[in-house]
């Protein structure tokens, strides 16, 4: 990792990081009772295969600031590394985003949310990952890979991590696209089922 200050441009910071905060408040991205963050951001340098990305051990934060994300300049799946820039490592999560990245060229934005509720009813609704990968790894980011060589779940947005309990993925064509999908799949909960189910 090269250790700098911010590097997300603004326009792309307010864009995504608008987002980032309103699903902190729905609790969607936060910390866990073991004090373990979880869920993450990105958005695509336009024209690049980089992308900026919330940076490790970032969810504890109502307010996320530039000095919160970093850039992937580069990745490899098989090597199970990311080459990162910015003031913090990047998140755990970044091949998982790189792969989305790699098998959409029209994805500029890529969300992670952890919600119980959600996650269940989605297996019903959305491509599911092979629970035998786990998060974070190499694996994960092929499975991923070849779940979205089918065409309808690239325009779908919606991904469900089979094996990492209430993680799901949706991407779209920038944070408002990605973010209306998370909402309205929230939204299709029962009320009484919309806060988390830990």
């Amino acid at each position: 990792m090269e250790q700098t200050g911010p590097v997300i441009p603004d326009l792309l910071y307010r864009s995504l990081n608008e987002w980032r905060t309103r699903l902190f408040y729905l609790q969607l991205i936060g910390v866990n009772e073991q004090g373990i963050g979880f869920g993450n951001l990105s958005i695509r340098l336009p024209g690049s295969r980089q992308f900026f990305i919330t940076g490790t051990a970032t969810g504890k934060f109502e307010k996320a600031g530039k000095q919160h994300y970093t850039m992937v300049k580069d990745y490899s799946f098989s090597g199970n590394s990311v080459t990162c820039t910015g003031p913090l490592r990047a998140s755990s999560e970044s091949l998982s985003h790189a792969a989305i990245y790699e098998s959409d060229r029209h994805t500029q934005t890529v969300i992670h949310i952890h919600h119980r509720k959600m996650w269940e009813d989605g297996k019903n609704l959305f491509p599911v990952t092979d629970p035998s990968c786990g998060f974070g790894t190499p694996d994960m980011a092929f499975e991923i890979g070849k779940q979205l060589r089918d065409g309808s779940t690239r325009k779908g947005g919606v991904l469900i991590m089979g094996g990492h309990p209430e993680g799901i993925l949706f991407f779209g064509q920038g944070p408002e696209e990605a973010g209306k999908k998370v909402l309205s799949l929230l939204e299709s909960i029962s009320p009484t089922e919309n806060s988390r189910d830990r």
